[in-house]
C-alpha cells in the first residue's frame, strides 16, 4: 500500500504521467564516450565515483582531486568519509564525471579535462549538457549574471525561474539604454538563445555507473583498511531537480547511489506549480533518506542511500592555475 502510494504521489510531482519510458529504444541509446575512446564503459577500473551535476566550472571536481587549493571547502570532509582521504582514493580508482549546460564554460571545463587526463586523472566532461528526465534539446538560459559564471542558469525559462525572469527583464533594460551602441547590441544578441543536448541522467546511472566493473581492493596487499565502492552524486541544476529526481526514484537510480547532495530550488521558482512538486519531492528523497537509516540499524550489511543538506559555495569564483601534470600524488 506505501509503495503503491509513493508511486501516486511521485506521478503527481513529475508532471509527466502521459507516455512516460521506462525504457530506451535502441536507436535513442546515447553515445557516451569512454575514457580511452574505446567500447569499454567510461566508468570501469572506478571505484569510486563522483558525479558533479550541475558542475558550473568545475570546481566542486577541483577540490576532489586537488583539495590544496581550497583548504577551507566543507566538501572535504564528505569526500574524505566516503572516498578516503587523496592519497587512498587516489590509489584505489576515483573518477569524477561533470555535466554543464553553459556553452560559456564549454573552453574552461574542457581545459581541466585535458590537464586531468594528461596527469591520469579520471575525468569526463559532458560540456553544454544538461541532465533530465529524456533526451533532445533544449535552451538554456543566462540569469545574466556573468560575475558568478551565470550560476542561476537554467533550461526551464522565465515563466518558472525568477533569477532567469529578473536576468532577462534588466538585459532588455540595458539593450534598451544602450541601443545606440552596435557592439553592445550583437555581445547580447549571441546569447539570446543557446540551444544544449539533454541527457537521461537515470540511463546514465543505470547503465554506466551501475555496470561499470569494480577494480579488486588493494586492501589484501597494503592491509589497509578500504572503503567499500561508492557513488556520490552532487545534484545542482536550478529547478531542474523535479523532473530529473522523480525520475531517478522511478528508474531505481537511487539504490546505484550511496550519497546524495541535492540543491533545492523551491525559493527560486516563480511558477506555483513547481514550487509545490520540488516541496513533496524534497519530503520524499528526506523520507527515504531516514528510512534507510533506521533500516540500517537492522541491517547493518545493506547498502544505505543517505541524502546531505548539504551545499558548498566555497570559491565558487576561483580560477586557479591548472595542474602541471604530476605522477607524485601523496595527500600529504
Amino acid at each position: 500500500m506505501m509503495t503503491s502510494c509513493l508511486v501516486g504521489v511521485i506521478f503527481l510531482i513529475s508532471g509527466n504521467q502521459e507516455g512516460y519510458q521506462f525504457l530506451m529504444s535502441p536507436e535513442e541509446e546515447p553515445n557516451l564516450g569512454s575514457f580511452d575512446n574505446g567500447k569499454n564503459n567510461i566508468l570501469d577500473g572506478c571505484r569510486f565515483v563522483y558525479l558533479d551535476v550541475g558542475t558550473n566550472i568545475g570546481v566542486q571536481i577541483r577540490k576532489l582531486f586537488e583539495p590544496k587549493l581550497y583548504p577551507n571547502a566543507s566538501i572535504h570532509q564528505v569526500f574524505d568519509r566516503y572516498f578516503g582521504n587523496l592519497k587512498e582514493r587516489t590509489n584505489e580508482g576515483v573518477c569524477a564525471v561533470g555535466f554543464e549546460p553553459n556553452p560559456s564554460h564549454t573552453f574552461h571545463l574542457q581545459g581541466i579535462e585535458e590537464s586531468y587526463r594528461s596527469c591520469d586523472w579520471r575525468l569526463k566532461m559532458y560540456t553544454e549538457t544538461a541532465v533530465s528526465d529524456h533526451y533532445g534539446t533544449t535552451e538554456f538560459f543566462s540569469d545574466y549574471e556573468f560575475k558568478k559564471y551565470e550560476w542561476g542558469g537554467s533550461i526551464l525559462g522565465p515563466n518558472v525561474m525568477k533569477p532567469i525572469y529578473r536576468g532577462m527583464r534588466d538585459e532588455i533594460e540595458r539593450r534598451k539604454n544602450s541601443s545606440n551602441n552596435e557592439k553592445s547590441k550583437k555581445d547580447t544578441n549571441a546569447i539570446s538563445q543557446r540551444l544544449v543536448n539533454l541527457i537521461r541522467l537515470s540511463y546514465f546511472i543505470n547503465n554506466i555507473v551501475a555496470t561499470r566493473i569494480i577494480p579488486t581492493s588493494t586492501e589484501k596487499f597494503t592491509k589497509e583498511k578500504v572503503k567499500p565502492p561508492t557513488v556520490i552524486m552532487k545534484l545542482d541544476i536550478e529547478g531542474s531537480e523535479v523532473d530529473v529526481v522523480a525520475d531517478l526514484l522511478f528508474s531505481g537510480s537511487f539504490k546505484y547511489l550511496d550519497v546524495a547532495m541535492i540543491e533545492w530550488h523551491q525559493e527560486m521558482m516563480r511558477d506555483e506549480d513547481f514550487r509545490k512538486r520540488t516541496i513533496m519531492l524534497q519530503d520524499i528523497v528526506s523520507r527515504i533518506s531516514h528510512f534507510e537509516k533506521l533500516h540500517s540499524q537492522t541491517r547493518p550489511d545493506k547498502k544505505q542511500f543517505k541524502a546531505l543538506s548539504f551545499d558548498d559555495e566555497t570559491y565558487y569564483d576561483s580560477n586557479f592555475e591548472l595542474p602541471k601534470c604530476s605522477k607524485d600524488v601523496d595527500g600529504s
